[in-house]
């Protein structure tokens, strides 16, 4: 890791969603080191394989009720 690179969680003291990283790395030109202990969200953990994936995530439950209009659309989300 270069010695400018920014922990989120460690230097300026919060969590950020994978997309903030990638914003604040394009945009403001920054280096970030984004473990898993940094990401917000959980799609990224589960998609860099940085965690297992939970069978709740593959039967849908990821987005469903909040997301989706039925379980199915969660479980396709998660899938594909």
């Amino acid at each position: 890791m270069p010695a400018r690179a920014i922990k989120p969680l460690k230097d300026p003291g919060y969590h950020l969603a994978m997309c903030q990283a990638f914003a604040l790395a394009r945009r403001e030109e920054k280096t970030l080191v984004m473990m898993k202990q940094d990401n917000w969200c959980f799609e990224p953990i589960i998609g860099l394989r940085m965690a297992e994936t939970p069978q709740l995530f593959l039967e849908g439950y990821n987005r469903y009720p909040n997301d989706v209009a039925t379980k199915e659309a969660g479980e396709y989300w998660a899938r594909y």
